[in-house]
């Protein structure tokens, strides 16, 4: 009798515990100013990123395009945004859903020469994994990516909305997966 009532403590145990286990969520890694990278640039009207020496580029240019260009000298890396159409363009894209899901599908410029075709060819990128960065322990961005050799990457940022919104891309060689998450995690 002593066992069965031991084992049947023991078995509430087990089940009250795995009740209250937090679900398993990705690092939010914190936004910060790298000292050893040149100052922060705009690439948002109102946000900066900072790139490490070996990366070249427009930058961001804001002739009503919002347009953003950075790139690793060696190619392995590129960083763009530029949403337009025939008349408008945006310097923000569409909202992430909330709570935020799996896996994304994103429409992704086709670069030539590293850089955004112009021709309005786009292709579609399905984002499989996710990483958040955090402000004084709050989640304010998000960035999907997939793990192809040649990867791609959204960054969606939260606005004064309080929505998530497609900020920038990446495309990189999946081995450059740490350098690109401490890129971004220069976002200010």
């Amino acid at each position: 009798m002593k066992q069965l009532f031991f084992f049947v403590c023991l078995s509430a145990l087990c089940i009250f515990s795995a009740c209250e286990e937090e679900p398993n969520t990705p690092d939010c890694l914190t936004f910060e100013q790298n000292p050893a990278w040149a100052a922060g640039e705009l690439f948002k009207s109102n946000r900066t990123i900072q790139f490490p020496a070996n990366y070249t580029g427009d930058g961001f240019t804001n002739n009503g395009d919002f347009f953003f260009h950075k790139y690793r000298t060696d190619n392995a890396i590129t960083f763009y945004w530029s949403l337009c159409g025939f008349a408008w363009c945006e310097e923000y894209g569409f909202l992430l859903d909330t709570p935020l899901p799996d896996n994304i599908t994103v429409d992704d410029p086709v670069l030539i020469n590293n850089t955004n075709s112009g021709l309005g060819w786009y292709i579609q990128n399905d984002l499989t994994a996710y990483i958040e960065f955090c402000e004084n322990d709050i989640p304010i961005a998000v960035f999907y990516y997939n793990t192809n050799s040649t990867a791609d990457g959204a960054l969606f940022l939260k606005l004064d909305d309080d929505q998530l919104h497609t900020a920038l891309m990446v495309k990189y060689d999946s081995t450059q997966q740490q350098e690109v998450e401490s890129i971004l995690q220069t976002v200010l």
